[in-house]
């Protein structure tokens, strides 16, 4: 085991502890299902949770989350205290898991959230059946649904929205550009996903990899292999790169002077208006308690209570997938 393989070992238990420690004591609430760990693939990482309203309808719109953790370490349920919240605005809620960095290179790491995506896809037609059997809802009113849904482009049958933190938010950034460019797709070898997405929030994402600071120093070689600099992707993993950007739906970015990576969104958010794409950017003053990916660290925080609701506002004012 190298040195930098041994800090990511004692990354992860650190990060196993903090996750005992933030659901310790937490309930969850009473009127929220929660379907645990469905299997997309092999490995015990490949496994998504399904968090809903207990009173969900048949046409209640998706979440899917991707949970942070700098690629090497971090877990779904780190993220069930910001997701249940957002059931709880009326989301159905699809946290994916993926296996990690050195074990994995981040292109199987896209790989892996495409595919639970996929997956999920598949899970929800089934769930969104029962819900329809449970509300009475008949096959001519489902037939009139779908032809005023498919006019929107909801490949879904309803809009289907992304939040993503941190690393997950550079994952979510990368799978945007995988599916809107052939070219990318091409160079990180990954299969484009199929589900088109309505519109994304990203918080604190670490969209830089290579830049000369704690991580572009020390972990590019373990995300993309040695040689990276000479590789056909070396291009495209600059997340400014147009070929990147001009995949992004309406998206809402998320820092705070307190974040570690305030630079990183806000470079990205002003690529993004600078190649023309639909973007907002919600910054919020230093404060101590709003650091990195606050939210989702402190999900009781009025902050984050505020940042949620934000997001559910912005979700809600793009029902239409921008293109």
């Amino acid at each position: 085991m190298s040195m930098m393989e041994a800090v990511f070992k004692k990354q992860r238990e650190a990060f196993e502890k903090q996750v005992e420690e933030q659901n310790r004591g937490y309930r969850k609430p009473q009127k929220i299902n929660i379907e645990r760990n469905i299997q997309y693939g092999e490995d015990k990482l490949q496994t998504f949770d399904m968090i809903y309203p207990t009173d969900a309808k048949p046409d209640i719109p998706v979440i899917i989350n991707i949970h942070g953790g700098g690629l090497v370490m971090g877990d779904k349920d780190f993220n069930t205290r910001f997701n249940i919240r957002m059931a709880q605005n009326g989301y159905l809620v699809i946290s994916v898991n993926y296996r990690l960095v050195p074990e994995v290179t981040v292109f199987e790491q896209m790989q892996d959230v495409i595919d639970g995506i996929e997956a999920a896809r598949k899970h929800q037609e089934g769930e969104r059946e029962v819900l329809r059997a449970i509300w009475g809802v008949t096959e001519d009113e489902v037939n009139q649904s779908d032809k005023r849904k498919s006019k929107r482009d909801y490949d879904w049958g309803v809009p289907v929205y992304l939040t993503a933190d941190s690393a997950g938010a550079y994952l979510a950034l990368y799978i945007l550009a995988v599916q809107g460019s052939p070219e990318v797709a091409r160079e990180f070898k990954v299969r484009p996903m199929t589900t088109r997405i309505t519109a994304a929030a990203f918080i604190s994402g670490m969209f830089y990899t290579t830049r000369k600071d704690k991580i572009g120093l020390f972990m590019p070689k373990y995300l993309y292999g040695r040689g990276y600099k000479k590789a056909g992707f070396y291009p495209y993993i600059n997340p400014t790169n147009p070929e990147i950007i001009k995949s992004l739906p309406a998206t809402l970015f998320v820092t705070s002077r307190s974040d570690m990576l305030h630079s990183y969104t806000v470079d990205v958010y002003e690529a993004a208006e600078k190649y023309g794409r639909y973007c907002t950017l919600i910054d919020y003053p230093k404060n101590k308690q709003l650091t990195h990916a606050f939210s989702v660290f402190y999900p009781s925080l009025s902050e984050s209570i505020h940042l949620m609701d934000e997001i559910c506002k912005f979700f809600n004012s793009n029902k239409i997938a921008y293109r």
